[in-house]
């Protein structure tokens, strides 16, 4: 089984064609207090079109094992249709995961979470760029918290997304945000947008 390509503006490969989507694990159990575009998620839509509405975190071994592209430069989202670092994904398949991208460095894997204290589990290649979400939503105490456990990564590089951006980052000055290789900033996009008034 092949990746599929993904539609998501920045997963673009080296040569400018679209990248690739590694949803083996898709499905999100976060709370409201985790993830403040919970019923707004992309993700969670695509469940409901597709999936019955069923977003019940689910591996699927048969994907985790998929055959990545032949061809050098490939820029691939790992799990983006679901949270890899959540606490109901075991420790192992995180593991495993870092392995196979270790296994790859031809290509560009990116990972995304809003339980970046789950990232420390192991020490990341360097062709594994493994971020952060961020809404604006949070409190100030929780940005400064992710933010803090991003910078404490071993191995890789960091990056944060602030998107959808609902409100301004409260919580971070303009130097907490070194470290970072990249930011990701964007606006709430699909049915229901809303388009803050700062924006």
């Amino acid at each position: 089984m092949s990746l599929p390509r993904s539609k998501i503006e920045y997963l673009v490969n080296t040569d400018g064609t679209r990248g690739f989507c590694w949803n083996f694990y898709p499905g999100c159990a976060n709370p409201i207090e985790v993830c403040a575009t919970r019923e707004v998620c992309w993700a969670r839509g695509l469940a409901k079109r597709f999936r019955g509405g069923d977003f019940t975190p689910t591996y699927k071994p048969e994907l985790f094992n998929a055959t990545f592209p032949r061809k050098p430069g490939a820029r691939i989202g790992v799990c983006f249709t679901g949270d890899l670092f959540g606490p109901w994904v075991a420790e192992d398949i995180i593991k495993a995961t870092c392995s196979r991208i270790a296994e790859h460095p031809e290509h560009t894997f990116l990972l995304l979470t809003k339980s970046p204290q789950r990232l420390n589990l192991v020490s990341w290649p360097d062709n594994a760029w493994v971020g952060c979400s961020l809404t604006g939503a949070e409190t100030p105490d929780r940005q400064r918290g992710i933010l803090d456990a991003l910078r404490q990564v071993e191995g890789g590089k960091r990056w944060l997304s602030y998107e959808p951006t609902l409100a301004p980052l409260k919580g971070i000055e303009p130097m907490g945000l070194l470290g970072l290789s990249w930011i990701v900033i964007g606006p709430q996009g699909g049915k229901g947008a809303v388009t803050p008034q700062f924006w």
